[in-house]
């Protein structure tokens, strides 16, 4: 799970939407308290 979601901020970090980069810092920290 973590893996995954380590692969998804990557992936936004390198092909960067308009908006999503934005939530993606927030939501990344939230998701690693999670796992």
């Amino acid at each position: 799970m973590r893996s995954l979601v380590y692969m998804v901020y990557i992936f936004d970090f390198f092909y960067a939407s308009p908006t999503f980069p934005f939530l993606m810092p927030a939501s990344f920290e939230m998701l690693l308290d999670i796992v």
